[in-house]
């Protein structure tokens, strides 16, 4: 028989009466057991009955408490001990949650809570990683015709929640440098049972459609290059909102145009700035429909007219002159069951060092999305910037065509999917408004050229959390 050894006296007895060596077999056993050519003998009866008696006398022991504990060593003694702390911590965590009844979960972003509901934080975010290649008819100095790379276009974090009756958010967005700035920080303060909101702290201005819809809910795989000319930008202050059934409103003061993350007391910032927009809607939905551009199959016909201005004056230049601008937007959208259709137009003035003491901009956006199959959405865009006459060596116009498809591996959703477009730029950027205002464009495809036209094809994957 096979021994079983167990720790302790109580293991030692039930080996002891296990072994196959110091028992006499059974006669089921006796035809294969080599155990028959060993002799039965009061010898044999008299060692196990005194190792009984051995045992016995030490279970005894052990009972009483006289015993030396010989067989739990230092070792296997520490090891006891710090799983028992182990459990107690892991038992007294459980209790104290359990006792504090917090709320905590995932619903489509990880969630933790009071169980009245008075405290609230959700955690979510998304990832954007991309490919980009770009081809250029013409250079320059010391650049390559063919551009290729893999980017990491967006890792955003949101912290968004409820104290009593405040909400709050911090957005946090890295791109493809590595490095985490802070692009939102603000609380939403109601005003008694009006309905109307004040939010204050680092905020995005009402001015562009596309602000209000996030990176991750474009309908290509980035932003037009007219939204990438004109968007405002994160800015501090303070805005006031409300919203009703068919219509909504913001207004705004704060420190200009593209102020994030700036001092108060920064020479950069407008000493004035007021923005406003307003927004009307009607057909079927809701206003969180035009969240993002694309309207899924079997969703019914909506649309929304938006208006938005922004005047700010008093902000100082590297050359300490000082900047005065004014922008005015208006765009529309319609969406239906699987297809959408939006235009913007903006106009922007401003004064930056001009002989004719003004300068006077334009751009607008054509795009529209269909899905083809319940997961695969084709859709094409068309963008123009108009510069002002009066700004020296930056009259031509510039334009973009792009065209491309979206595949949500997760359906009706913006959970999961991917993304591939190619777009045609016809003009070079010299004595565009591109390279007026020096920007980057990257993200767009766009890269500096001296005569000529170029293109470029980008693939993105997103992820949602």
């Amino acid at each position: 028989m096979t021994a079983l050894l167990l720790a302790g006296p109580a293991g030692r007895l039930w080996a002891a009466a296990a072994s196959s060596d110091d028992i006499a077999p059974s006669a089921a056993d006796a035809p294969t057991s080599a155990a028959l050519s060993a002799p039965w003998s009061e010898e044999t009866d008299g060692r196990i009955r005194r190792e009984l008696a051995a045992l016995r006398a030490e279970l005894e022991a052990y009972r009483r408490g006289e015993s030396d504990g010989s067989w739990l060593d230092g070792a296997r003694a520490d090891a006891i001990r710090a799983l028992v702390d182990d459990v107690l911590a892991d038992a007294s965590t459980r209790t104290s949650l359990q006792s504090s009844d917090m709320v905590a979960g995932y619903d489509g972003k990880a969630f933790i809570g009071s169980p009245d509901g008075s405290h609230l934080l959700r955690i979510h975010g998304f990832l954007q990683a991309r490919w980009t290649m770009n081809h250029r008819q013409s250079t320059p100095p010391d650049e390559e015709d063919w551009t290729e790379g893999f980017s990491i276009r967006r890792a955003r974090f949101f912290f968004d929640g409820t104290i009593e009756t405040i909400g709050y958010r911090f957005r946090f967005t890295s791109g493809s440098d590595g490095r985490f700035s802070l692009d939102q920080a603000y609380a939403d303060l109601p005003i008694d049972e009006s309905g109307y909101i004040v939010r204050l702290g680092q905020v995005y201005l009402p001015l562009f459609r596309d602000d209000f819809v996030s990176g991750d809910g474009q309908l290509a795989v980035d932003s037009s290059v007219v939204n990438q000319l004109f968007n405002p930008g994160n800015s501090q202050g303070i805005q006031l909102r409300r919203e009703w059934e068919t219509i909504r409103f913001w207004l705004a003061f704060s420190d200009g145009l593209r102020s994030a993350n700036r001092s108060w007391d920064d020479p950069a910032d407008a000493e004035y700035a007021l923005t406003g927009r307003v927004e009307v809607r009607g057909g079927a939905g809701n206003w969180s429909r035009f969240d993002t551009y694309t309207s899924y199959p079997g969703e019914k016909t909506g649309w929304m007219v938006g208006f938005g201005a922004n005047w700010s004056g008093g902000a100082k230049q590297a050359d300490d002159a000082t900047v005065d601008l004014a922008y005015f937007t208006l765009d529309g959208t319609i969406e239906g069951g699987g297809w959408n259709v939006s235009a913007m137009g903006v106009l922007a003035y401003d004064n930056l060092d001009l002989a004719s003491g003004r300068a006077i901009d334009a751009g607008c956006v054509l795009q529209g999305g269909l899905f083809v199959a319940p997961t695969v959405e084709l859709f094409a865009r068309y963008d123009l910037v108009f510069a002002s006459d009066d700004r020296p060596g930056a009259t031509e116009p510039f334009q973009g065509v792009t065209a491309g498809f979206t595949w949500y591996i997760a359906p009706n959703s913006q959970r999961l999917k991917c993304v591939a477009n190619l777009i045609y730029f016809p003009e070079a950027t010299t004595e565009t408004l591109v390279e007026a205002v020096g920007g980057n464009f990257a993200n767009q495809g766009l890269l500096p050229s001296d005569s000529g036209n170029q293109w470029a094809f980008q693939a993105q994957v997103q992820m949602q959390f």
